[in-house]
């Protein structure tokens, strides 16, 4: 592809266009002879690679030497400022850029950049804004000033968050590290506020009362508060506690018990179900008599006559532990010498609540769990009439079944004497075979 140039007439007879500052290329033809100024020139390059570019003058012969490789070669040279017209500069391709002339100069852009102490990257992004905002029809100065001013201050705070997540990322591994340790510190040094000792108290003495219960060693796995669980050190802290408080309401519901039936303290029945339910239920015994609380206290009084040798055995804090482990012994433990040289756990068929616990999964397999049941009605009858004739007899009144039928303690007729029964005797034992 070739592309042609006028140029205006030589002013002078050197052959040559020396006025640069007006923007016009330079072209030096050595040994061209003087030319009529008033014929324009004409210049054609080639721009496809292909022959040399060639010059012609009217009236001027061309030289057979004119840019061959010699030292008479024409030197030509095209000035990238040039003010030519658009079509005047070329790309390679042939297509002509518009001309764009800048509404902030280039030395405002690196000085401005360098205020902001920006870096390479920006400085040639605030060039190019500022170039995308001079073109047709281009921003007014002081809107791309504007602009400009605002793209730098975003950069600032950009490295000013960069900076400052570095920092912080540099400084995080100790700062979790104290954290983690300050983490562990609380959880070995969390305990239980005044209030929730009472609560969990409170829970277990109305659970360890309760008319359905069958399982007293046990009796921790109930007891749940709920800003404890998912905190494995809280979570061992409220085992151990609960633990250690439901042993202890053990015990004393245990020595209740054993004080109601032997020696100068016993009580009856229906006196000792309503001291019981004062001490351990909460809310109280109630208006009316439950009928229901009366008869499992009676299994546990006649359980504990049956079981008299293991009434004064003292559960560790830690006998409900199902774990194998060893426990320390308490202070407070009474036992006999076999125990104290053991020295840990006392096996559960030796103490009175594993006798219990044994004596229900045993029994609550052939009879159930209901205590309404036929199953359950002969041994209930059975065991109320011992203790009524046993401990003062002071009858219940009948509870009639839901069928209109016989009532569910039939308390009459009993032959067995007090004096008899204080001996050990006990009408219709057959739970005392278990044991």
């Amino acid at each position: 592809m070739s592309q042609q140039f006028s140029f205006p007439p030589f002013r002078n007879g050197t052959g040559s266009f020396a006025d640069l500052s007006q923007g016009t290329p330079a072209i030096q033809v050595p040994g061209t002879p003087a030319r009529n100024p008033q014929v324009p020139a004409t210049l054609t390059l080639n721009l496809n690679g292909g022959a040399p570019a060639s010059a012609s003058f009217p009236g001027t012969p061309t030289p057979t030497s004119l840019f061959t490789e010699n030292s008479h070669s024409p030197t030509i040279q095209l000035v990238n400022n040039s003010p030519l017209p658009a079509e005047g500069l070329a790309h390679i391709d042939g297509s002509t850029p518009a001309e764009v002339n800048l509404v902030i100069d280039t030395l405002t852009i690196d000085t401005l950049a360098a205020d902001f102490k920006l870096n390479k990257n920006h400085r040639l992004n605030l060039h190019a804004l500022v170039r995308i905002g001079s073109r047709d029809p281009p921003l007014s100065r002081s809107d791309l000033g504007t602009r400009l001013y605002m793209l730098a201050e975003i950069y600032v705070l950009n490295e000013m968050i960069k900076a400052a997540e570095e920092a912080r990322n540099q400084g995080n591994g100790d700062l979790q590290s104290m954290f983690n340790d300050l983490k562990i510190h609380l959880e070995d040094t969390w305990d239980f506020s005044n209030e929730q000792q009472v609560t969990i108290r409170g829970i277990v003495m109305d659970l360890v009362i309760h008319q359905d219960r069958t399982n007293y060693c046990e009796l921790f796995s109930v007891v749940l508060m709920t800003n404890i669980f998912g905190l494995p050190g809280r979570e061992r802290k409220l085992l151990s506690h609960v633990r250690k408080v439901c042993s202890n309401v053990r015990n004393q519901l245990r020595v209740d018990i054993r004080n109601s039936i032997i020696g100068n303290s016993t009580k009856t029945l229906e006196a000792f179900t309503y001291d019981a339910a004062i001490k351990y239920k909460r809310g109280g015994p109630g208006e009316k008599p439950d009928t229901m609380l009366t008869i499992h206290n009676a299994i546990l009084r006649r359980l504990a006559f049956e079981n008299r040798s293991l009434l004064g055995v003292e559960e560790t804090e830690n006998e409900d532990e199902s774990d194998g482990q060893t426990a320390r012994p308490s202070k407070k433990r009474k036992n006999n010498d076999e125990n104290e040289k053991r020295g840990g756990r006392i096996a559960k068929e030796n103490h009175f609540w594993g006798r219990v616990d044994i004596f229900f999964k045993t029994e609550t397999v052939t009879r159930g769990t209901d205590f309404r049941g036929e199953k359950w009605k002969q041994y209930i009858e059975d065991t109320v009439k011992w203790d009524h004739e046993t401990f003062r007899d002071q009858p219940l009144q009948p509870q009639e079944e839901a069928n209109g039928g016989s009532s569910i303690m039939d308390v009459q007729g009993s032959g067995l004497s007090a004096q008899t029964a204080r001996a050990g005797g006990v009408p219709g034992a057959q739970g005392s075979a278990l044991f």
